[in-house]
């Protein structure tokens, strides 16, 4: 390509971009899957994580955290995502309690993609049975179950 057809072209799109309503002008990292979910507050021990998927993707990874530390790294097939807009994955792995975050990317022409933001979410405490135990003859018997901080 000649530099005055390359200079044509960069200048048609500086006119088209710059002529742009600020709000109309957006920031796309190409490649990158965003997190749905989880988020928030979960109940489910072992949860879904949906992501956006992406043009050209092969693969998705996705890595979950708790406190800084790596719990598991998951890589999964776009052909196991289905024809729908979103890629949805259950492992199998069940998460105690506690406060979580995860990313994920995808792999675009043989290349891993940068990671998307972080998405947290939070599995709270669940109470623990104390009393009763054993059998009893009580007919109305009290429940006792272990305190959560904050409930």
């Amino acid at each position: 390509m000649s530099k005055k057809y390359l200079l044509m072209i960069c200048s048609l799109l500086w006119v088209f971009f710059s002529s742009q309503p600020a709000a109309a002008m957006k920031n796309y990292t190409v490649g990158v899957p965003t997190p749905i979910s989880p988020s928030g507050t979960i109940l489910d021990t072992t949860p879904s994580y949906s992501f956006s998927k992406v043009v050209g993707a092969s693969q998705y990874q996705y890595q979950l955290f708790k406190g800084g530390k790596s719990i598991y790294i998951v890589t999964v097939a776009a052909i196991d995502c289905g024809a729908t807009s979103n890629c949805v994955n259950t492992p199998v792995t069940v998460l105690d309690s506690g406060l979580y975050t995860w990313k994920v990317r995808a792999m675009v022409a043989s290349s891993w993609k940068a990671y998307s933001t972080a998405k947290a979410f939070t599995f709270p405490s669940i109470p623990t049975p104390i009393a009763p135990t054993g059998s009893s003859q009580n007919t109305t018997p009290t429940y006792n179950f272990s305190r959560i901080l904050g409930a």
